[in-house]
């Protein structure tokens, strides 16, 4: 009896969270379809190197901070990946002239050249699976990718507002009991 209460728990929990379930089986196909059309040994950078030169490239003038949230790791991991590639002359790191203690990172002539040619290589090798499909299945698929990324761009910030509110939340009801609490040890 108790575990049919549980199904059916379980159920509910995955058609309330389906889309968030969904969006999460497809991050180990996405990884597996992208790393596995770059040879990043060859290119001797690590995973996580290359994301941080796709990141930079996107964002110049990123600081370590906003760069660490963005390829979703600490800020000491990020700088350890960053380090190397400061180098191998791939980054330049330089002073904020606003805030002293800041860093922007930004990608060298050497690193765009180097992250040109290893995404080179990821176009070449990535047309290859996409030739099995007709014109109307592509035309589907680059619509379907189109309206992801429209929609990751658009709630990209959200997470981190929502962490940001679940801390406000939580300090807050802290206080509150804390409140509570003074009040029934002081009647």
């Amino acid at each position: 009896m108790e575990n049919a209460g549980r199904k059916d728990c379980d159920q509910e929990f995955r058609e309330k969270n389906k889309i968030i379930i969904s969006f999460l089986s497809m991050i180990p196909k996405y990884n597996n379809y992208f790393y596995g059309m770059i040879d990043l040994k060859r290119f001797h950078v690590t995973k996580t190197q290359f994301r941080i030169l796709f990141v930079i490239n996107m964002y110049p003038d990123i600081t370590m901070s906003e760069l660490a949230d963005r390829i979703a790791t600490s800020r000491e991991q990020a700088t350890r990946a960053v380090n190397p590639l400061v180098k191998r002359k791939l980054l330049l790191r330089k002073t904020d002239a606003k805030n002293r203690r800041q860093l922007k990172i930004n990608l060298s002539d050497e690193g765009l050249d180097f992250l040109y040619e290893i995404v080179s290589q990821f176009i070449e090798a990535a047309g290859q699976p996409f030739q099995s499909l007709s014109d109307e299945e592509l035309n589907a698929f680059h619509e379907a990718v189109g309206t992801i990324t429209k929609t990751m761009n658009k709630i990209s910030l959200q997470p981190l507002q929502a962490v940001e509110n679940h801390k406000s939340a939580r300090k807050s009801k802290k206080v509150k009991n804390e409140k509570t609490k003074t009040k029934n040890i002081a009647r």
